[in-house]
């Protein structure tokens, strides 16, 4: 299996990703926000095993896997990789402004 590397931009979000959910009331408790950060670490750290699809936008990684947790939102973790190692450069929602145009899906 691939070594996972995370950018320094991954690690902050996903070390903030819960609290900002619970704070924002989309979870009732901070346990079950914890729980959806884990499933989308989970999904991270299964790149290797998963289907990668190519990005029309390189700037934010060369391919990408979807990690849809339910049915309004979808991640799309961007990635490089070389040999064994995965270097997962950003992870986007399609809640986010512009995510379309980042994504070059625009």
């Amino acid at each position: 299996m691939g070594q996972i590397v995370l950018s320094d931009k991954v690690e902050d979000r996903l070390g903030n990703l819960a609290h900002i959910l619970y704070e924002k009331e989309y979870f009732a408790t901070m346990d079950f926000a914890i729980a959806y950060v884990r499933e989308l670490q989970d999904t991270i750290y299964n790149i290797p095993n998963l289907i990668h699809h190519k990005t029309k936008n390189p700037k934010v990684g060369k391919y990408y896997v979807r990690h849809k947790p339910n049915k309004k939102t979808t991640y799309y973790i961007t990635f490089d990789f070389k040999g064994d190692r995965y270097y997962i450069e950003d992870i986007i929602n399609n809640h986010e402004k512009d995510y379309k145009k980042i994504m070059g899906l625009a």
